[in-house]
């Protein structure tokens, strides 16, 4: 729900701003979106190509790279264990196709709709220390995973000039994984093995976009 705030806040935004004579068609752009929960440990966003055509609806393609890092330190209550330090490290490069219809348009704001498609490999690396009073014990997790993604995207842009846009978009993912997973520990021999996963997500990107 708070994502969709911030969609909404976004849109209404958007229609108090200065008209423009008419939206861009029959064109080109090159687009730049990244996540709201972007942190400096954290990417999430996307280079995109737009096609376009005269009724305003569009054509994208796009290059979508995300990087996630996690440090987690716990010190047991329970005094089984001193210290438990978790270190994560995941990766991944997705390319997709969208194709977006207008919705309504005012003046230089207009609202669209739409769906694609989307393919990512990626892998991820995590690190597990946990330190006993007399020992300490290692395990390291290895996963190298496919990710096949159907969207739904809802988003509205203001055309600040006739050649720049701002736009946000809520997006809400359905995707399937399909993960090689590699476990290492100090005490166990080396175990892998195959899973699948279906996930159901949201987020919200927030960018720019520059007509040709």
């Amino acid at each position: 729900m708070k994502l969709l705030r911030i969609f909404v806040l976004s849109i209404l935004l958007s229609t108090f701003a200065f008209a423009q004579d008419n939206l861009p068609n029959n064109g080109y752009a090159l687009s730049f979106g990244i996540s709201q929960n972007f942190t400096l440990s954290d990417f999430d966003g996307y280079i995109a190509f737009k096609k376009i055509f005269n009724s305003g609806n569009q054509l994208r393609f796009l290059l979508r790279p995300e990087y996630t890092h996690k440090n987690n330190s716990i010190e047991d209550s329970r005094n089984i264990y001193d210290k438990s330090e978790t270190t994560s490290n995941e990766l991944s490069l997705s390319i997709g196709v969208d194709y977006l219809w207008r919705l309504l348009q005012n003046n230089n704001v207009q609202m669209y709709g739409g769906g694609g498609l989307l393919v990512g490999y990626g892998n991820s690396k995590t690190e597990e220390t946990i330190t006993y009073s007399d020992s300490t014990l290692t395990s390291t997790s290895k996963i190298n995973f496919w990710t096949f993604g159907i969207r739904g995207i809802l988003g509205a842009e203001w055309l600040v000039t006739r050649n720049i846009g701002l736009h946000a978009e809520y997006i809400l993912n359905f995707k399937y994984n399909n993960r090689d997973v590699e476990a290492i520990q100090d005490v166990n021999p080396t175990g892998t093995r195959k899973d699948n996963e279906f996930s159901l997500g949201q987020s919200v990107f927030f960018g720019i976009s520059f007509y040709l």
